[in-house]
C-alpha cells in the first residue's frame, strides 16, 4: 500500500533523520510499502530514508506553488499509483491535491491543523484570505475525510462535511529533557513561535510597556521580526528581548530559565508549544482560542484571556507571580498532559489511512 502526502515544510529535505519532523514522517510510514512526500522546496530534488521518498517541488514564489504541485501530484499519481492522497492543508496542498485525486480516481483526505477557516481574525489579516477561505471550504466539502487536531475546530466546521476526525499531532516527549535553570531575580515570561501576524507578538510589546517589572523573551523568527524589533527600540523596552531563531535542542534551556509561558495567538489549532510548556513544568497564560482548552482549564491548569485583551493577559501574569498558583497549575497541567495518548494517536491515524485506502 502506497501513500502520497502533500506538504508545505520547506525544510523537510534539509532536516536530519533525527529531527522530530522527519522522525514523525518515518513513524507515519511504518505500516505502508511506500510513503511519498511532495513538498515545497527551493529546487527540484529527492531524498530517500527507509520507505519514505521526499520529492521537492520547486517554486519561485509562494503563489505559484499550488500550480506546480498540481502537475507534480498528477505526475506522481501516474508514476507511483498511490492508494491514498493526504494533503497537509485544505488550500495550498488541498486544492491541487483534490483536483488531481478527482481526475485520477484516488481517495483524498485533508488535514486541518489550524482554526482559520471561517475565522474573522484570520480573514481580516489579508484580502487574499477571503479567497483562500472559499477555496478551503470548497475542498473541505469534497474530501473523503477531514482530520483536525482539536474537537473545537471539528465542532465549528462539521456542517461542511460529516466525515471529520479529531486527532492531535503526536509528540514524542522521550526526546525531551529538563535543563537546569540559570539563576535570575526578575520574573521572566517566555513566548515561542514564528513572527507572523496570527501569533500576535505585538501584544507582548504592549505588555512589556505596561509591566516594566517583568522580563519578556520571544524565541522565533519570521516576517514581523524587524518591525517588532524596531518597535521595541522606539519604545526603549529594555525588559523585552527578541531571541531570534532558537534551535529545538536549545529551546529547553529557554523554558528552564523562564517562570511562565505566554501564548497570545489570534487563532490556533492545537499548539504543540503549549504541550511543551506543560511538559517543562511552566504555568501557561494563553488566549482563549480553539485548542488551548485541552490542556488549560481557567485558573486551574492554566490561565485564559480573550484575544487581544491586554488587561486579561496582565491579570494572568500577575496570577502566576504567586508561587502557590504556579505550583498548582503546573501539577494539574502535567496531569492533563499524561492523559494524551500520543502513541495511540499514531496508530489511530494509520488505521484511518489504511481503511480509506482499501475502499
Amino acid at each position: 500500500m502506497k501513500i502520497l502526502s502533500l506538504g508545505l515544510d520547506k525544510n523537510l529535505l534539509r532536516k536530519k533523520r533525527t529531527s522530530s519532523v522527519v522522525e514523525r514522517q518515518l513513524e507515519y510510514a511504518k505500516p505502508f510499502d511506500e510513503w511519498i512526500i511532495l513538498v515545497q522546496n527551493s529546487r527540484a530534488e529527492e531524498k530517500e530514508i527507509s520507505n519514505v521518498r521526499i520529492i521537492g517541488v520547486k517554486n519561485s514564489f509562494n503563489y505559484d506553488f499550488p500550480f506546480r504541485l498540481f502537475f507534480a501530484c498528477f505526475k506522481s499519481i501516474r508514476k507511483f499509483k498511490p492508494n491514498l492522497v493526504i494533503a497537509q492543508d485544505p488550500i495550498f496542498t488541498g486544492f491541487p491535491g483534490y483536483l488531481t485525486s478527482k481526475l485520477l480516481g484516488v481517495p483524498f483526505i485533508c488535514n486541518l491543523h489550524g482554526d482559520y477557516l471561517n475565522n474573522h481574525h484570520w480573514i481580516s489579516l489579508s484580502r487574499l484570505n477571503f479567497i483562500y477561505n472559499r477555496i478551503g471550504l470548497f475542498v473541505l466539502k469534497r474530501a473523503k475525510l477531514v482530520r483536525t487536531v482539536s474537537t473545537d475546530i471539528t465542532n465549528r466546521l462539521l456542517k461542511y462535511n460529516s466525515n471529520f476526525v479529531s486527532i492531535p499531532t503526536p509528540v514524542d516527549f522521550s526526546k525531551y529533557y529538563i535543563h537546569e535553570s540559570q539563576p535570575h531575580s526578575t520574573f521572566t515570561v517566555l513566548s515561542v513561535g514564528s513572527y507572523v501576524p496570527e501569533k500576535n507578538f505585538k501584544l507582548i510589546v504592549e505588555l512589556a510597556e505596561r509591566l516594566p517589572d517583568i522580563n519578556f523573551r520571544i524565541a522565533g523568527q519570521g516576517k514581523e521580526f524587524n518591525s517588532i524589533q524596531e518597535e521595541v527600540k522606539n519604545r526603549n523596552l529594555t525588559n523585552l528581548k527578541l531571541l531570534g531563531a532558537v534551535e529545538h535542542s536549545h529551546i529547553g534551556q529557554e523554558f528552564a530559565n523562564c517562570d511562565m509561558y505566554l501564548h497570545p495567538t489570534l487563532f490556533d489549532g492545537l499548539a504543540k508549544v503549549i504541550e511543551e510548556a506543560a511538559w517543562y513544568g511552566k504555568p501557561i497564560v494563553a488566549s482563549r482560542v480553539s485548542g488551548t482548552g485541552y490542556i488549560i482549564e481557567h485558573k486551574k491548569s492554566g490561565y485564559l484571556f480573550d484575544v487581544n485583551d491586554v488587561e486579561g493577559a496582565i491579570k494572568g501574569i500577575r496570577f502566576y507571580q504567586d508561587k502557590e498558583n504556579r505550583e498548582e497549575s503546573i501539577r494539574l497541567a502535567k496531569e492533563k498532559l499524561k492523559q494524551i495518548d500520543h502513541t495511540g494517536n499514531f496508530r489511530r491515524l494509520q488505521e484511518i489511512w489504511k481503511k480509506i485506502a482499501k475502499k
